[in-house]
């Protein structure tokens, strides 16, 4: 399994499904900026090309971060980041381009700026460094560019405040998204070391109850049988036969009993706890024992969806296989449910999204009434 990067998106997903629209905004917002420079850059000439492909361009770039931040395509990855970029930097060029030479240049471009917006707009699923170190990239690309087309014209100020002045939004923007992304990383990791602190003694309060549940267990186990058989034999004079029979049959129960409950995996026990609505729902293919091999998160995620479908909907039946596919394993979750696609998307996404950054390859399919959930993990 690969280590989550530092990101609100990985280390949280479940909250970074609320930055969405905020990303959105932002993505949005330089759009328009963009529509309205554009016009005004054209006004009284009509459209030119340059123009018109540096909108394009841009658009193109909103549109991937509007499009990648959707909690089911989690997570929003560098190279995504990259090619935003790349759209942002060529939005930038084919504005350059139309107004090269330009005395208006300082007020006419908007690409800068609004290069900068998106880079806040995906501070919620890229790390510190990563915006950064691609803002700065995209800066100092900018500057340059700025230098040589100010380098032969007659300016005001000097050349090199002028391209200062073009690419400080675009810096002060991608330090900005860099330090609410660190925040905010440093918050959830404060917060999950103390719960983790508390739910450790926790832990340590409820393990004499967990025990005596145990020991309960194995006593209604007994009593079962064990009891009656024996209250039977105290009140006989001698042991037949038949009693030597009775009992060979009686430990050879208790002994798969407590096989079957050391065999036990956490997913199966999890499973059990499910409420459904046939009577006899749980189907768990799972010859290989490979359930066991799931990380600590893994399981989580696994538990909180399986939990979900439960709490939200009762669904008719649930099967689980898991398989062995070279070094990994994949397992299929297959759950019939009632519930509309509208409904799903909201009880179900928050405990996908945190699936999708658990389980390095993740898929999803919702066709009412039936939930098909595939992925896969390192299995040693």
């Amino acid at each position: 399994m690969n280590t989550p990067e530092q990101t609100q998106q990985q280390v949280d997903p479940a909250s970074a499904m609320g930055a969405r629209v905020p990303a959105i905004t932002l993505a949005v917002i330089p759009v328009i900026w963009a529509g309205i420079a554009t016009i005004i850059e054209t006004v009284g000439q009509g459209p030119r090309l340059p123009e018109l492909l540096a909108l394009l361009s841009f658009v193109i770039a909103a549109a991937i971060v509007a499009r990648q931040t959707a909690p089911e395509r989690a997570p929003f990855t560098a190279t995504t980041h990259v090619v935003v970029l790349v759209f942002g930097l060529a939005a930038f060029f084919f504005d350059t381009y139309g107004g090269w030479g330009s005395q208006d240049y300082l007020r006419d471009d908007w690409a800068p700026a609004c290069i900068g917006l998106l880079i806040l707009a995906m501070s919620s699923y890229r790390p510190p460094r990563e915006l950064v170190i691609l803002g700065s990239v995209a800066a100092v690309i900018i500057g340059v560019s700025t230098l040589v087309e100010l380098s032969g014209q007659q300016t005001v100020a000097p050349v090199y405040a002028s391209a200062l002045t073009v690419t400080l939004p675009l810096i002060a923007c991608a330090y900005g998204a860099a330090r609410y992304s660190r925040g905010i990383v440093l918050a959830f990791s404060n917060w999950h070391l103390q719960m983790t602190g508390r739910a450790e003694a926790h832990a340590d309060e409820r393990r004499d109850e967990i025990n005596r549940a145990v020991h309960q267990d194995r006593i209604a186990l007994l009593s079962s049988d064990v009891t009656p058989f024996l209250s039977g034999l105290l009140s006989q004079n001698a042991i037949t036969d038949d009693d030597r029979a009775t009992a060979r049959s009686i430990a050879g129960q208790i002994r798969t009993a407590l096989v079957a409950s050391v065999d036990r995996t956490w997913l199966q026990t999890s499973v059990a706890a499910l409420r459904t609505v046939d009577a006899h729902p749980h189907e768990i293919h799972d010859n290989g024992q490979l359930a066991p091999a799931m990380s600590h998160d893994q399981r989580t995620a696994v538990r909180a969806l399986l939990f979900a479908l439960g709490q939200e909907a009762t669904p008719h039946s649930v099967s689980i296989s898991i398989e062995r596919e070279g070094i990994s394993a994949v397992m299929t979750l297959l759950v019939q449910v009632d519930a509309s696609s509208r409904t799903f998307r909201g009880d179900y996404n928050p405990y996908l999204a945190v699936a999708r950054n658990t389980f390095p390859i993740l898929t999803v399919s919702f066709t009412p009434p039936t939930l098909l959930v595939r992925f896969s993990y390192d299995a040693g």
